[in-house]
């Protein structure tokens, strides 16, 4: 029920973003019909085609990486439907989890579990927060001492959290921090505490051991091939804005859109709001505007209809469907 609640705050936070946006510089939704339509499906096609290519590129994980041989079109959905818990969460917590309670239903270890969303994560980080770091040099390049600087520090520090737990978990190094143990036993006696330190030990090796068997030799075509399907996510993922602005006439290129929405998208990973709401939107507005000259408010609206609320939409029909059979 509190989940429900989270979320319902998000889409009304981000809905409510938007009325803001109308209301300072009188763009409203109606300004996605001054887009050419042909242009305006090609735009919202990159986002369909991008939320399949995650959906498969998951059914591959799950089914490369796992024992276990999960049913095609259930896993799509599932993973359709956990992208819409995690649009309207804290960066790299709903979603994974949501997809890690469906493979646990599923019979899954509790540990792998966990571990093969955390695949897609890594992916993600290392391609996404890629592009940002270009995106923060050349902003600072340009003279955006301040923005560059920014998104270069969120997306350092995100890479080195992400390193730093596949290595720790290559390792085998990630367990309980022994400081839990105190507040632990205040809270629920010393029995149950002692309980839960060892279950999450248990929790916590399962993961360090699914990390282990992953980045090996052997699985080396594997994550080639799920090196391909995030390659594709990440040029499509640019596409939509890169598509946007040509519908509106305005003077970016592929190569400016790209580190442009990674910019924002790093920016809106911090924890100020559920699903990034307002800090993508400022994100890709200023980036735009100071590094490459390009100030438009339709523009950004009418991306983050597309690229947001679309995806809410058909992400939200297979969590409503789909995924509420499986987690709780």
């Amino acid at each position: 029920m509190k989940a429900s609640y989270v979320t319902i705050a998000a889409i009304v936070l981000s809905l409510i973003i938007l009325v803001i946006i109308t209301s300072v510089t009188g763009v409203n939704p109606a300004v996605l019909l001054s887009i050419a339509p042909v242009i305006l499906l090609a735009a919202i096609g990159t986002v369909v085609v991008r939320l399949m290519l995650m959906a498969l590129r998951f059914n591959f994980i799950i089914n490369s990486f796992s024992d276990r041989k999960y049913p095609f079109f259930e896993s799509l959905a599932v993973r359709l439907g956990s992208e819409f818990v995690a649009l309207t969460s804290l960066a790299y917590v709903g979603g994974e989890v949501a997809r890690a309670a469906w493979m646990v239903k599923n019979g899954e270890v509790s540990g792998r579990a966990l571990w093969l969303p955390y695949i897609e994560i890594v992916f993600d980080v290392y391609a996404g927060n890629g592009i940002a770091l270009i995106a923060g040099l050349y902003a600072l390049q340009q003279g955006e001492l301040f923005l560059g600087g920014v998104v270069l520090a969120v997306s350092l520090v995100i890479l080195s959290f992400v390193t730093g737990v596949v290595i720790l978990s290559h390792k085998g190094m990630i367990r309980m921090p022994t400081f839990l143990s105190r507040p632990l036993r205040w809270v629920v006696g010393e029995i149950r505490a002692q309980s839960l330190m060892e279950k999450g030990n248990v929790f916590l090796s399962e993961f360090c051991v699914a990390a282990n068997n992953t980045f090996t030799r052997r699985n080396g075509l594997k994550l080639l091939i799920v090196g391909i399907y995030t390659f594709f996510t990440v040029l499509l993922t640019g596409a939509t804005l890169w598509l946007v602005s040509l519908g509106f006439g305005l003077h970016l290129s592929f190569l400016d859109c790209a580190p442009t929405v990674y910019a924002s998208i790093v920016l809106g990973n911090l924890p100020i709001t559920l699903g990034g709401s307002g800090v993508a939107e400022a994100g890709v507005y200023f980036y735009s505007s100071y590094v490459f000259g390009v100030s438009s408010w339709p523009m950004v609206f009418a991306w983050r209809i597309i690229s947001y609320h679309f995806v809410l939409i058909v992400t939200g029909a297979c969590a409503f469907f789909i995924l509420r059979r499986y987690t709780k």
